[in-house]
C-alpha cells in the first residue's frame, strides 16, 4: 500500500510538473501563437498541436517506464521472496497493470496540461501580440523585501512550487524517520531481553543438567514451555497459525520467580508474583489474539491436552514475539508438566564467541541425553524481524528521492517562467545601472527563499505523515504502533540538500537572465 501510495504521489507531482513546464514553454511562445492565429490558425488546431506534443512525450515516457518497471518489480519480488523465505508461484504481471500504466502515464499528464494549453490557445490575437510574458501578476506592497515581493506576484505558482518541494521533502524525511523508528523498536528487543540463546527440548529437561556450569554461560534459567490455545467450552482447542508455526501461534511460558532474563514494559496491570496459581500475564499479541483481552478477564488455557482456567492480571509489550501467556512456574509444573525450555545469557563479546558457547551448550545437552527441538540465538530473531522492513525502507527512500527531484525540477521551471515574465523588468533594471551580480543574487535569493519556505512546510507535513506511516507499519508488524520518531539527521540533510540543489537548479537560468543585453531584454516578449 505504501509503495502504491508513493507511486501515485510521484505520478501526480510529475504531471503537475508537466503543467508548470508547459506554462514556461507557452510563456516563451505566446507571440508565436498570436502570429499563427493572424495567419489563419484555428484555436482547435493550436490546441491539438500542443496536446499532441504532451501526448507524444507522455507516450514515450510510458514506454520507457514499462520495461524499467517490469525489471524493478521482478527484482524486488525476488528479493522479498528470498528474504521472507518463500517461492514465487507465478512471476508474470497481470494485464490490468499494463492498462493502468498506459492510462496513468498518458491520460493524467494530458489532463494536467489541459488548462494551460486551453488558456494559451484561446487568447485573442491582440492579447498574444501585446503580451510581455504570461498574465500580469497580483499587486504586492512595495514595503516588502524584494525577494518576497517578487515571489508573491504569482501566488498560485508559488503555492504549486512549494507543494512540489514540500511533498518531496516530507516523504524524504518520513522514509528515514520510519527506518529509525523501526530500528528503535528493534532496540526494545535487546533492552527487554537479557539472554543470548534459547534452547527448546522435546521432553522435560534432565534433572542433573545445569547449563549455567557450561563455560562462557553467565546465567541460565529453565522455563515451562508448551504450545497453547485459548480454549472454549464445547469446542475443539485450535490455534490459527501460519505454515511456519510461529506467526499467529500462542505459547504458554512459565519463567522462574524473579527471573532476570526478561523485563517487558507493562501496558496494564502487574507482573507475576510467587503463588499466582490462577493468574497469568499476556503479551500484547496474545491479548489481541484473545479478542482484545484486558486485565481481569477470565480465560481458559489449553496445553499438552489439558485445560486450566486463569485470570489476566497484566499485559506487557513484547516486541518481536508471537502470542505468549506467562504463568507461574510452580503452577505450570502442577498442571502442564516439567520445564523444557532454557534461556541463557553468555559472556560473548562477538558473534564468533557466541557460536562457540552455543556449540558447548549443544554438546552438554547431547551428553546429558536431552532431545533438542531447537537452539535459537537471539541475534537470529532480531535479524529476522529487522529484515522484514529493510526493503520497504529502501524503496521508500528511493521513491522519496524521486519526489524530491520532481520538486526541484518544479522549482527550476518556476524560476525559468518567472525570468521570462520579467525579461523587460530585468532590462529596465540593467538600464538603470543594476549589475549582473545584483540580478544574479536577486534570482538566487528568490530560489533560496522558496526552498526555505518549502522546508518549513515539509516539516509540518511530515509530522502527521510520519506518525501515520509509523503507526500503520507498527500495527501490521508488531500489533502496536512504532515509537513516534522524526529523524533529525534527515531534517538537517533535507535542509542542506534542498538549499544546495535549489542554487544548482537556478544557477543557469539566473546567469542567463543576468547576461541578457539591455536592448534585447527591452525588445523581447
Amino acid at each position: 500500500m505504501l509503495l502504491v501510495t508513493f507511486a501515485v504521489l510521484s505520478l501526480i507531482l510529475a504531471s503537475v510538473l508537466v503543467a508548470t513546464s508547459l506554462n514556461a514553454m507557452l510563456a516563451r511562445q505566446v507571440r508565436e501563437i498570436g502570429v499563427m492565429k493572424t495567419l489563419g490558425a484555428r484555436t482547435s488546431q493550436l490546441f491539438g498541436l500542443y496536446a499532441l506534443l504532451v501526448g507524444g512525450l507522455s507516450t514515450a515516457a510510458a514506454l520507457t517506464a514499462l520495461p524499467l518497471g517490469l525489471l524493478g518489480a521482478r527484482v524486488g519480488a525476488r528479493a522479498v521472496a528470498n528474504m521472507l523465505n518463500f517461492d514465487l508461484a507465478d512471476p508474470s504481471v497481470p494485464m490490468w497493470v499494463f492498462v493502468v500504466q498506459a492510462a496513468s502515464g498518458i491520460i493524467l499528464p494530458l489532463a494536467m496540461a489541459f488548462a494551460p494549453i486551453n488558456r494559451a490557445t484561446r487568447a485573442s490575437i491582440r492579447d498574444c501580440i501585446e503580451a510581455h510574458g504570461v498574465v500580469q501578476g497580483v499587486a504586492v506592497s512595495a514595503r516588502l523585501p524584494s525577494p518576497i515581493r517578487n515571489l508573491l506576484r504569482r501566488p498560485k505558482r508559488l503555492a504549486l512550487t512549494l507543494l512540489l518541494l514540500a511533498t518531496g521533502g516530507a516523504l524524504f524525511i518520513a522514509a528515514l524517520s520510519v527506518a529509525q523508528a523501526w530500528e528503535r523498536n528493534l532496540d526494545k528487543m535487546r533492552e527487554t531481553r537479557h539472554y543470548d540463546v534459547e534452547v527448546r527440548l522435546h521432553q522435560a529437561a534432565p534433572a542433573a543438567l545445569d547449563l549455567a556450569a557450561v563455560s562462557g554461560v553467565k546465567a541460565a534459567e529453565w522455563w515451562g514451555y508448551a504450545p497453547a490455545a485459548f480454549a472454549r467450552d464445547g469446542q475443539i482447542d485450535t490455534v490459527r497459525t501460519y505454515p511456519d508455526r510461529g506467526h499467529g501461534s500462542l505459547t504458554l511460558l512459565a519463567p522462574p520467580p524473579a527471573t532476570q532474563l526478561i523485563a517487558f514494559p507493562l501496558l496494564a496491570g502487574r507482573w507475576l508474583r510467587g503463588g499466582d496459581n490462577d493468574n497469568v500475564v499476556l503479551n500484547h499479541v496474545a491479548a489481541a489474539q484473545g479478542g482484545g483481552l484486558r486485565v481481569g478477564a477470565a480465560v481458559l488455557l489449553s496445553a499438552n491436552g489439558k485445560t486450566r482456567p486463569a485470570r489476566v492480571v497484566g499485559i506487557v509489550e513484547e516486541v518481536g514475539a508471537a502470542g505468549v501467556v506467562y504463568m507461574d512456574l510452580a503452577n505450570f509444573r502442577e498442571n502442564f508438566g516439567e520445564a523444557r525450555l532454557a534461556r541463557a545469557s553468555t559472556l560473548s563479546a562477538s558473534s564468533s564467541q557466541r557460536e562457540d558457547v552455543i556449540r558447548r551448550l549443544e554438546q552438554a545437552l547431547a551428553t546429558s541425553g536431552a532431545s533438542v527441538e531447537a537452539v535459537i540465538p537471539f541475534a537470529e530473531l532480531r535479524t529476522a524481524v529487522g529484515d522484514h522492513v529493510i526493503i520497504l525502507v529502501r524503496a521508500l527512500g528511493a521513491l522519496a528521492a524521486v519526489l524530491a527531484l520532481v520538486g526541484l525540477l518544479g522549482l527550476t521551471s518556476a524560476v525559468t517562467t518567472g525570468i521570462l515574465e520579467r525579461t523587460r523588468e530585468i532590462g529596465v533594471m540593467k538600464a538603470l545601472g543594476a549589475s549582473r551580480s545584483r540580478i544574479l543574487r536577486m534570482v538566487l535569493s528568490e530560489s533560496l527563499l522558496t526552498a526555505t519556505l518549502s522546508a518549513v512546510l515539509a516539516l509540518l507535513i511530515t509530522l502527521p505523515v510520519t506518525a501515520g506511516i509509523e503507526s500503520m507499519i507498527g500495527r501490521l508488524g508488531f500489533l502496536a504502533p512504532l515509537p513516534f520518531v522524526i529523524s533529525l539527521p534527515s531534517v538537517a540533510g533535507w535542509l542542506g540538500l534542498v538549499g544546495t540543489l535549489s542554487i544548482v537548479a537556478t544557477w543557469l537560468p539566473a546567469r542567463r537572465a543576468a547576461a541578457i543585453p539591455v536592448r534585447r531584454a527591452l525588445s523581447e516578449l
